[in-house]
């Protein structure tokens, strides 16, 4: 009984596709943003490296309670803030980051349910 041998095709330049796709570039954030992301925040905290003295996740959690459903929290920051984000999820928040043209991140929080 003969033996089965397998080969796998090799192409050669001429022989296979002459370009690979790229990835799909992702669309420009403005197109993303959401349309809330340009309102005017009830709260606004500066948490940058050069803004002297950082607020403490309590003082901005407190701040955010008296904040009414349809209103923003502002929180500038050198990276985005996930532990932020997700205390305030857990307290009706939805939130969108992006950079801010100065080495930081511009966090708005807007507040959907008391």
């Amino acid at each position: 009984m003969p033996k089965s041998t397998s080969r796998t095709p090799v192409f050669g330049a001429s022989e296979g596709p002459s370009t690979v796709p790229g990835p799909e570039k992702s669309p420009a954030p403005e197109a993303l943003r959401p349309s809330w992301f340009s309102g005017a925040p009830t709260v606004e905290f500066d948490c940058r490296r050069t803004a002297g003295r950082a607020p403490a996740l309590r003082e901005m959690l407190q701040a955010a309670e008296g904040i009414p459903p349809g209103r923003l929290l502002a929180v500038r920051a050198d990276r985005e803030t996930v532990l932020l984000s997700r205390s305030l999820a857990k307290r009706g928040f939805t939130h969108w980051s992006e950079e801010d043209g100065e080495g930081g991140r511009r966090n708005l929080f807007l507040r959907i349910t008391w």
